[in-house]
C-alpha cells in the first residue's frame, strides 16, 4: 500500500524544466581581447574635453586596434542583478531561423523604458536555470556607433515619446565586424537552444 503511495505520488509531480530569463548586470562589464580605451596613447593625445568625454568608458580592441563601443564579454552568475529584467514565462519562443524572440507586450514596453545609452547601450545576459548563457546588449536605435556583439533594437522613448509600441517579437541581432558570430551563429550557444527545445518554445 505505501509503495502505492508513493509511486502515485512520484506520477503526480510536475517535470522539471529549465528557466530562462533575461538579467540586466550590477555594473558594466570589460570586453574581451580589449582594454580600457582611455589608459591608452591615442585617448591621451585627444585635445577636445568633449571629445574625451564621448569616449571614456569606450575600450580598445587589442587584436583589431581599434576603438570599440560595445563589444563581445562574458558573465558570471555573480555579475547578474538579484532578480530577473525578464522572467522565464514572459519568454514565450525562439524563432531559430529568424534571430526572433517573442515576448509578453509587457516586456516590450519595459525594454523601451531602458533608454540605453546611445553609445554603449545596455549590457544583458541570457541565462538558464541562472547560468549565463548568451550576453548581449540592449541597443539603441538612435545611436551613431555599431554594436560589435549580439543586441535587442530598443527604440529610443527619448526621440520618439509617443511611439505606441505594440509588437511581442524582437530580433536578436548579430552585430558587426565580429567574426565569431558571423561564423558559427546562435547555433553554437546548444545549452541555451536545448532548453527552449525542452520546453516546447523552439521554432526551426
Amino acid at each position: 500500500m505505501l509503495l502505492l503511495v508513493a509511486l502515485l505520488a512520484l506520477g503526480c509531480k510536475e517535470e522539471k524544466h529549465p528557466k530562462i530569463e533575461i538579467y540586466l548586470l550590477k555594473h558594466r562589464l570589460a570586453f574581451v581581447d580589449a582594454v580600457p580605451f582611455k589608459e591608452t596613447s591615442r585617448y591621451k593625445e585627444i585635445e577636445y574635453d568633449r571629445a574625451k568625454d564621448i569616449f571614456k568608458d569606450a575600450q580598445f580592441d587589442t587584436i583589431r586596434e581599434e576603438v570599440v563601443f560595445a563589444g563581445q564579454f562574458e558573465a558570471d552568475s555573480v555579475d547578474l542583478q538579484s532578480e530577473p529584467f525578464i522572467d522565464d514565462s514572459d519568454i514565450k519562443a525562439f524563432d531559430l531561423k529568424a534571430n526572433k524572440l517573442v515576448l509578453s507586450k509587457k516586456v516590450i514596453k519595459r525594454i523601451c523604458s531602458l533608454y540605453p545609452d546611445r553609445n554603449f547601450g545596455k549590457q544583458f545576459v541570457i541565462t538558464v536555470d541562472k547560468e549565463p548563457m548568451l550576453t548581449g546588449y540592449f541597443w539603441n536605435t538612435q545611436s551613431a556607433v555599431n554594436c560589435r556583439w549580439y543586441y535587442i533594437e530598443c527604440l529610443d522613448n527619448e526621440a520618439f515619446p509617443d511611439n505606441g509600441f505594440d509588437a511581442d517579437i524582437v530580433t536578436l541581432y548579430s552585430g558587426v565586424n565580429s567574426e565569431k558570430v558571423e561564423q558559427y551563429g546562435f547555433t553554437r550557444h546548444k545549452e541555451l537552444i536545448a532548453a527552449f527545445e525542452q520546453t516546447h518554445r523552439l521554432v526551426e
